[in-house]
């Protein structure tokens, strides 16, 4: 339903009415697709544990209505380096290495959120087919959402001296839209 929605050149307006009505909304959330983003996985996989085992009225209403992909992390391999650098210092207090990683990740050495267009890595190529199998209508991609895990609950309160904007622009937020938007 969602494919045939997302092309109006194929579907009536009267049938993406039908359809809009019928159809599950996509949320999908992405992480990490640079090494050194390490908030995003955490906070991540927080947001899949709740919306997974959570048993308020907004949790079930979010199952109940949406459709939630998350994939914590894009880029893998740079992401097992980045935790093998933080972790060498506990592991051996005379480590003498590096801090972070040489290049974003194993197979590339410039910024991976800059293929975007070129779609030579394999990691662009996933993302890219999979926005286009599914068509999700929100793809959230967390970027430069460092060490600061933040796994909001949809409520109060809040920082006041954050923007509103900010503390939206946190998954929850999303979801949030996503479901009052189907009532």
């Amino acid at each position: 339903m969602l494919g045939r929605l997302a092309d109006p050149r194929k579907i009536t307006p009267d049938e993406a009415d039908r359809l809009a009505e019928i159809a599950k909304p996509i949320y999908w959330a992405t992480g990490a697709i640079n090494s050194p983003e390490t908030g995003s996985p955490e906070m991540l996989m927080e947001l899949a544990y709740r919306l997974a085992v959570e048993e308020s009225v907004f949790i079930r209403d979010i199952r109940r209505n949406a459709i939630v992909m998350i994939t914590p992390i894009i880029e893998v391999d740079g992401r097992a380096e980045q935790v093998d650098l933080h972790m060498a210092p506990r592991r051996d207090p005379d480590y003498e290495g590096p801090s972070r990683p040489l290049y974003w990740g194993r197979y590339v050495a410039h910024d991976n959120n800059r293929d975007g267009i070129g779609l030579s890595l394999e990691l662009s190529q996933h993302v890219t087919r999979t926005f286009l199998e599914y068509h999700p209508q929100i793809m959230h991609d967390l970027h430069e959402f460092a060490s600061h895990l933040y796994p909001s609950t949809g409520r109060g309160p809040y920082n006041a001296w954050l923007d509103p904007i900010t503390i939206n622009d946190r998954g929850v937020g999303h979801l949030t839209a996503v479901v009052q938007g189907r009532r």
